[in-house]
């Protein structure tokens, strides 16, 4: 007889098991130490070429996400004129958007208050009071202060649209309003937004994995350790469970130390019945499964599957050493909408907390591995407060592919402090890390270069943008008080490499040209911001 399935025990596993629910194999038609399934035996016939991966692991992939605009957005309309809003409604509920219409200045700022919008049209002259006056508070409430403003003006006002620019405004259109000319501009500013949110999103759930890498650093036990790793993870990709689990390769088994889904008790797993498994930890590859109905890696189990209820699943391999260990499986399935490449990375990164977690939890006596230097996985310089080389590397090199698919600029800024400074290094990295994070935007990264210099990521930067906030990096770096020293007794250079990438690779490229740029305003006495416009 079966136990309850979320405890643990002789229940069927995929007769009614996942990950996070109990089984041994008893129930599964093959059995226990029946041959294994033609996809775990032949992983080359049942799965797409793999793509080359980043950092230590590959990633097989199946039905990737673009990601771009939503045609759902929300979009409000304020005008005063009946007719001209109407005619504005019907155009963008066409298109496909959601349609918001407003008389008033005070109904467009009860509207961003309450329920925010992903864009405003915006006309100049409103029946109650003026547009831009309108425009000026929007900017000061909290859903305004980065929406996207397009505002509608009659022809020849170009003193209005200098003020409307002062005011915030991202965009005007003259009347009479062109339909292509609208669309074109929607599109375009929904595009730029969705990018930028994509960007602050992924900056927050690096934030929360590193909150988890501290949370799973200190004193507890080996339990309580893995169930904060799988109840994060999944709520932070949103997912119904995420498991961690350990695998013996040599006999086919696992244990499932933690699952999302409580109560919970270790169990044993068959890994003969759980083929995404078997491919993740042989491949050293993410496997990422869209659609448990369609891929063919899931045939021999989707009956199964079906059963469960799910519809997607992601299995992270963790990697302790050089060599394949596959040891440890980090699983998530979703029953709602599939895995986003955003979810993908921020697993990525909850990977490697996971091994240090397990290192820190004395794991690695049953599992062998406690001769493992595992320094390189965390995500912090705790002392500086910026990010390792390795994560600031990996999000570059995302970036990077980002900006490729988007065609927006990318800048990166390689900063030193001159020759001459006090010989406490330590005192001033930190103290000039500090004074750069002050400045930094919410989708800028600060990490640590592979010598005594940092390295400063700015999405969406074009090669004059990037000069400036150079220029004001080394200003300010000269009215702090740095290491100790008067202001002004430190200097700092700064190199600029900055341009719009052409293709998915090219990161190494870029931060060497960076380096170069440094090196040549060091050669110029220092105190010197050098920009090289790089070409992809």
């Amino acid at each position: 007889m079966g136990r309850d399935p979320q405890r643990g025990g002789p229940a069927a596993a995929r007769g009614g098991c996942h990950p996070g629910q109990a089984g041994d194999g008893e129930g599964h038609p093959a059995g226990p130490g029946a041959p294994r399934s033609p996809a775990a035996r032949d992983p080359g016939q049942s799965r797409q070429a793999s793509s080359p991966g980043r950092g230590e692991f590959g990633v097989t992939r199946l039905g990737g996400q673009e990601l771009g605009w939503n045609e759902q957005s929300v979009i409000l309309v304020a005008d005063g004129d009946r007719l001209a809003r109407n005619f504005l409604r019907d155009l963008l509920t066409t298109a496909g958007y959601r349609v918001r219409v407003v008389g008033s200045g005070p109904q467009v700022l009860r509207l961003i208050r309450h329920d925010p919008p992903d864009l405003l049209l915006l006309d100049v002259h409103l029946p109650d009071v003026h547009g831009l006056a309108v425009l000026e508070q929007v900017r000061k409430t909290a859903g305004g202060q980065h929406l996207p403003v397009i505002l509608i003006t009659e022809p020849g006002g170009k003193t209005e649209m200098v003020k409307g620019f002062e005011a915030g405004a991202d965009d005007f259109l003259l009347k009479p309003v062109s339909q292509v000319e609208l669309m074109a501009r929607v599109k375009g500013h929904l595009r730029a937004k969705t990018y930028q949110d994509e960007l602050e999103g992924e900056k927050q759930d690096l934030a929360s994995v590193l909150e988890m890498s501290k949370a799973v650093t200190s004193a507890l036990p080996s339990q309580e350790t893995f169930r904060i790793i799988v109840e994060r993870t999944a709520k932070l990709v949103d997912a119904p469970r995420c498991s961690l689990i350990a695998i013996r390769q040599h006999d086919q088994r696992g244990m499932v130390l933690a699952s999302s889904q409580a109560p919970f008790r270790k169990f044993h797993l068959d890994l003969t019945q759980y083929p995404e498994i078997i491919r993740a930890v042989q491949d050293r590859k993410l496997v990422l499964i869209q659609d448990v109905d369609t891929d063919p890696l899931m045939a021999p189990v989707r009956e199964k599957m079906r059963s469960l209820g799910f519809r997607s699943l992601l299995v992270l391999p963790i990697s302790l050493r050089d060599s394949v260990v596959g040891t440890l499986v980090l699983c998530t399935a979703r029953t709602t909408r599939p895995f986003s490449e955003r979810n993908v990375r921020t697993c990525q990164f909850v990977a490697e907390v996971a091994a240090n977690a397990l290192r820190n939890a004395h794991v690695f006596e049953n599992l062998e591995l406690d001769q493992v230097d595992l320094h390189r996985f965390a995500l912090e310089n705790e002392r500086l407060g910026v990010y390792h080389p390795h994560v600031f590397r990996r999000r570059l090199e995302e970036e990077v592919a980002r900006a490729s698919r988007h065609r927006h600029p990318l800048s990166c800024v390689a900063i030193e402090a001159d020759p001459g400074a006090p010989r406490d290094s330590d005192s001033l990295l930190r103290d000039l890390a500090a004074c750069v994070k002050a400045t930094l935007r919410k989708t800028d990264l600060l990490g640590l270069g592979s010598s005594a210099h940092l390295m400063l990521m700015l999405p969406v930067t074009p090669p004059e943008g990037a000069r400036v906030k150079a220029d004001r990096l080394r200003s300010a770096a000269r009215a702090k008080d740095l290491a100790g020293t008067p202001a002004g007794s430190v200097t700092i250079s700064l190199g600029v490499a900055s341009g719009i990438p052409k293709g998915p690779g090219g990161a190494d490229d870029l931060v060497q040209a960076c380096l170069a740029a440094l090196r040549e305003a060091q050669s110029k006495g220092g105190d010197t911001v050098v920009v090289h416009p790089f070409i992809f």
